[in-house]
C-alpha cells in the first residue's frame, strides 16, 4: 500500500499508489468474477441445450398427439416458449438475486461503490442468456414443427 523505507523515523505514502493498487485489485477480481460467471453460463447453457434434445423424441410425440386433437401452431408457439421460458429464466433469476446478494458482502470489502459494475455484469448475463433462448426457441420450435407436419 504505499512505499515505506527501511528507516522506522520516515514513512512516505502516496495516495496514487495506493489508489493505482486498489484498481488493479478491483480489475482482477472483476475479471476472476467474470470469468467464473461465464464458465457456469456456458455449463447451464450445455445442461439445457442437452436436456432439451435428449427429452426432444418424447415432445415430439407428445406435441404431436396433441396436434391430432387441433393444436394449432400460435398455441404450440405459446406453450413451447412458456416451457422453455420457464427452463432458462427461473435460473437466472435465481442467480442474479443471489448475485446481489453476493455483491452486497464484496461491497463491504471495497470503499468504493461497485454497484453500476454489477448491475452491468447482471444485465450482460441477462442479455446473454436471452439471446441464447430466442436461439434455442427457434430451433426447438422448428424440430417440433418437422415432426408434427
Amino acid at each position: 500500500m504505499g512505499n515505506y523505507t527501511s528507516d522506522p523515523q520516515f514513512f512516505f505514502l502516496a495516495s496514487g499508489y495506493d489508489y493505482n493498487f486498489m484498481m488493479q485489485s478491483y480489475k482482477s477480481a472483476l475479471f476472476i468474477v467474470l470469468l467464473v460467471g461465464c464458465a457456469f453460463f456456458i455449463a447451464a447453457g450445455s445442461f439445457l441445450y442437452f436436456r432439451l434434445y435428449t427429452d426432444l423424441d418424447h415432445d415430439k410425440r407428445q406435441y404431436n398427439t396433441i396436434a391430432k386433437v387441433g393444436l394449432t401452431q400460435q398455441e404450440l408457439n405459446k406453450i413451447a416458449t412458456a416451457q422453455l421460458a420457464l427452463l432458462f429464466f427461473v435460473p437466472i433469476i435465481i442467480a442474479a438475486i443471489h448475485s446481489l446478494f453476493a455483491f452486497q458482502a464484496l461491497q463491504s470489502m471495497f470503499t468504493m461503490s461497485i454497484a453500476k459494475e454489477t448491475l452491468l455484469v447482471i444485465l450482460g448475463f441477462v442479455i446473454a442468456q436471452l439471446l441464447y433462448f430466442l436461439f434455442i426457441r427457434s430451433r426447438y420450435l422448428n424440430h417440433l414443427k418437422k415432426a408434427i407436419m
